[in-house]
């Protein structure tokens, strides 16, 4: 079976990203990357952000087969459309309220109300019917509290992935899963045919987003992480990066990712 390509978040360089789209997207494809995952959030019906990262991605040779859009609880027909334009598979989701998924008072956190989990649920799966129109599927990015959070003894993450269609797929973010405290390669296994991307970072269990660093030089078991979801695409992103240059960031970081998957 072939591997996809590995991909990387435009979050993780938002500055030169958003200072000129056109010059980092170029630099993301001289580094070496044949695939990104844009976010676009808010209203897109004004404006040409989404004609111009198309045209943008055109002409540097990158595709977008994911893409970050927050669309629980929405109508998400301007969402799909800018997606199609996009050339995109997988429209994800990357957050929805964490107040959702968790009794912050409780030690462990234990799920308060499990109607609203069910709304996320029945949410996706309505847009999942709704996106095959569009020729896309769509998904969810989990943070760290969807996997430390319980619902009857259950990971509150795999509760929800339970009570969704068979269609509506997960993008794990490997990072966050292990500071919700569990290990990414088990809960990979265990899903590995929902799992249609990954979120490939490296740094400290502990979540602290300041001491994130390229793939290979933290703590997470990026190799195994890898090897449990091979046909998932590796998508490289860094929430924060204070350890140099954005781009020498990635570039260490894809270089690791080539390097395990071999």
């Amino acid at each position: 079976m072939t591997k996809p390509a590995p991909s990387v978040q435009l979050w993780s360089i938002r500055e030169p990203f958003m200072e000129d789209m056109n010059a980092a997207l170029a630099r993301l494809s001289e580094i070496g990357f044949t695939q990104v995952e844009p976010f676009a959030h808010g209203d897109l019906k004004a404006g040409s952000f989404i004609d111009d990262l198309a045209a943008a991605l055109k002409a540097n040779d990158l595709v977008a087969p994911t893409v970050h859009m927050q669309v629980i609880g929405k109508d998400a027909t301007q969402y799909f459309e800018a997606a199609q334009k996009l050339g995109v598979t997988y429209l994800i989701d990357p957050m929805h309220a964490p107040a959702d998924w968790r009794d912050p008072i409780g030690i462990p956190p234990m799920w308060q109300d499990k109607d609203a989990l069910h709304k996320i649920a029945d949410s996706l799966n309505e847009l999942s019917v709704q996106a095959k129109q569009y020729g896309l599927k769509v998904g969810y990015h989990n943070h760290a509290f969807e996997l430390s959070a319980r619902v009857d003894g259950e990971i509150a993450l795999q509760y929800l992935i339970n009570h969704l269609n068979d269609d509506v797929v997960i993008e794990l973010d490997t990072y966050w899963c292990e500071a919700g405290g569990v290990s990414a390669p088990e809960f990979l296994k265990k899903n590995r045919n929902r799992v249609v991307a990954l979120h490939i970072k490296d740094g400290n269990r502990n979540g602290n987003v300041d001491e994130q660093v390229p793939a290979g030089k933290g703590e997470l078991p990026i190799p195994e992480i890898l090897a449990a979801a091979s046909h998932a695409i590796p998508v490289i992103e860094f929430d924060k990066y204070t350890s140099g240059e954005i781009f020498e960031g990635v570039t260490t970081a894809l270089a690791y990712v080539n390097q395990v998957r071999g």
